[in-house]
């Protein structure tokens, strides 16, 4: 289907780190490098005739041991995500679930509202005449009941058609606003419910081309913190995608780790070959669990997913597995936490196609 190129996530990579404080000659920021690397600016110059008097301020040592543990977390924590990307994954989406949801799609309808004004009635336009009559026929003493009543009767049916016109004309014209909105809703819902229809039958059969764009989705809400080159083919017919991905040989979590001194700074070293050899081992074997909860979700129609690890430019490969769906959704259900290297090579029979050395 093609070679695709993801980047690492820009959330796993480590930065600068720095913090001020005020002394008796202004502005001091310690700033500290990926490296271990300690800088020190006065005022905004790291040639301060005064870097010297700030780095003898009690404030100096307190802030160079925060940057120290916080850069030694921000290492520690890379370590983690390159180590634990089986952690903590979804199950995917089962058929059962799919039907059920197409069989509870309803195609909705849009419900008119009703005309709020009520239509004029004799007993309100009646009081209202009697009490215009009362104001055009006021007297100080008592009032002229008989010209009240002439003038109410004499006005009351004209009044009273005129309103009733008036209220139908208002209401014929909410109706025909109504009419417009309940046809240009009932178009959008219907284009809603064939959209949710189509999709939802084409994640239960699994059409190349909608697995295809599906794929390609899926490919952007992956974050890993290093590059990958990522190649894969689908049988509609097998059920089966097959994936193959090339990872660098030269990953910063594989080689670099920070540890805490004596002089409340931080240390950045290299890691022992042994070290190296583990984390890439959990890292390697970590990676298939991470992809096959992604792309299992593309469709029901996948039942296996095979994934094959390899060093960037298929110099050398790692290992290759393959992934039941249904074994593969129950096993994450139980397991939020697992030593990956054992289940694949015990459970899943992967297969060790070269040696995963640091």
């Amino acid at each position: 289907m093609g070679k695709y190129f993801i980047k690492r996530s820009a959330k796993y990579e480590i930065g600068p780190l720095q913090d001020s404080f005020s002394f008796n000659y202004g502005k001091a920021t310690v700033r500290l490098e990926p490296d271990g690397t300690y800088r020190l600016f006065v005022n905004g110059s790291e040639n301060s005739e005064y870097v010297n008097s700030a780095r003898r301020a009690y404030q100096y040592m307190q802030t160079v041991q925060e940057l120290s543990m916080k850069m030694k977390d921000a290492y520690d924590q890379q370590t983690f995500n390159y180590t634990h990307l089986h952690d903590w994954l979804a199950p995917s989406m089962s058929r059962r679930s799919l039907e059920n949801t197409l069989d509870k799609l309803v195609l909705k309808k849009y419900t008119n509202k009703p005309f709020a004004v009520h239509q004029p009635s004799e007993v309100k336009i009646r009081a209202e005449l009697e009490y215009e009559a009362r104001q055009l026929f006021f007297r100080i003493f008592g009032e002229n009941k008989k010209q009240i009543d002439e003038y109410v009767e004499n006005h009351l049916q004209e009044a009273l058609n005129r309103r009733i016109k008036t209220w139908q004309e208002l209401s014929d014209y909410h109706d025909a606003i109504q009419s417009q909105n309940a046809e240009k809703q009932n178009l959008m819902y219907y284009k809603e419910y064939i959209e949710k229809k189509e999709k939802i039958e084409n994640m239960l059969n699994g059409p190349s081309r909608f697995v295809d764009a599906e794929v390609r989705k899926k490919m952007n809400e992956i974050q890993l913190p290093f590059d990958i080159e990522l190649d894969y083919t689908y049988s509609r017919q097998s059920q089966l995608l097959d994936i193959e991905v090339e990872i660098p040989s030269q990953i910063l979590a594989r080689f670099q780790k920070a540890s805490l001194l004596s002089t409340g700074k931080v240390s950045i070293k290299n890691k022992t070959a042994k070290e190296r050899e583990d984390d890439f081992k959990l890292c390697i074997y970590g990676l298939p669990f991470y992809l096959a909860s992604k792309f299992f979700d593309v469709s029901a129609n996948i039942e296996k997913i095979a994934i094959t690890i390899w060093e960037m430019g298929k110099k050398s490969g790692y290992i290759w597995v393959e992934f039941p769906r249904a074994e593969f959704n129950d096993f994450v259900k139980k397991h939020q936490q697992f030593y990956p290297v054992y289940y694949i090579e015990h459970m899943w029979h992967g297969k060790t196609l070269n040696s995963i050395k640091s």
